[in-house]
């Protein structure tokens, strides 16, 4: 996986073991076989997939835009909740407003 310096994957490389899908019907199918290797590089803003060194179709595409997103926007967690300092999950010590967090 290579990281941007926001520390977001800007290319995740993935080998499958088991990728299976089921449409309306319910059936089962399986959509890659095993040992599959799927590359999700983020190239000019644009994310792309290649399956065993292939583009990907646009069926499979639409199936592994839900597998492997890779964030294309400067936005970060941190951004949107106001601060430019990292935080732990629940800002132990600090007041939020009639409450404190211990």
């Amino acid at each position: 996986m290579d990281i941007d310096s926001l520390k977001r994957a800007t290319k995740l490389n993935v080998i499958i073991s088991k990728l299976l899908v089921s449409r309306n019907e319910g059936k089962e199918k399986e959509a890659l076989t095993k040992g599959s290797q799927v590359v999700v590089p983020l190239r000019n803003g644009n994310q792309e997939f290649l399956i065993d060194g292939y583009k990907a179709s646009n069926d499979m595409v639409q199936i592994l835009n839900l597998l492997f997103p890779i964030s294309k926007t400067e936005t970060t967690d941190d951004g949107i909740l106001g601060t430019k300092d990292r935080k732990k999950i629940g800002f132990p010590g600090e007041s939020l407003g009639d409450a404190t967090l211990t």
